[in-house]
């Protein structure tokens, strides 16, 4: 048995209200996977398991999601429905997990895509001198 502990913090503005958080959830085990998808890549097809049963704690986060660019390539991962990841996503706790997976979420066929920008899209963030990712 093991533990994961999260911290986190949310501050807006100096004096104005913050939230905290810190918590820890034992498990029996973990994995920490990584890839790479690029415009050259086919889609990368994962089986993480069945929510609230195998997962009790799920964090999805792209290399893309630290960039401060203003304009880039989509990310997207399918889990019986399609979820956008313009930010990083946490599931946290067997509550939580369980009542995605009684929702139709389904992370035992993961599915992620990238879709690179648009030629358009790379000529109007030119145009309006965006950077872009």
């Amino acid at each position: 048995m093991t533990t994961i502990k999260i911290s986190a913090s949310v501050v807006t503005d100096p004096g104005a209200p913050a939230v905290n958080l810190a918590t820890a959830i034992p498990v029996e085990a973990y994995t920490k996977i990584e890839f790479v998808l690029t415009d050259k890549t086919e889609p990368k097809k994962l089986n993480l398991g069945k929510l609230g049963t195998d997962i009790l704690f799920i964090l999805i986060k792209a290399d893309l999601n630290d960039s401060d660019a203003a304009v880039k390539p989509k990310l997207t991962y399918t889990a019986g429905k399609e979820f956008s990841l313009e930010a990083p996503h946490l599931y946290l706790g067997q509550g939580f997990t369980k009542a995605l997976g009684d929702a139709g979420i389904d992370f035992a066929n993961l599915t992620f895509t990238f879709t690179p920008l648009t030629p358009e899209e790379i000529k109007t963030a030119n145009d309006n001198k965006q950077t872009i990712a």
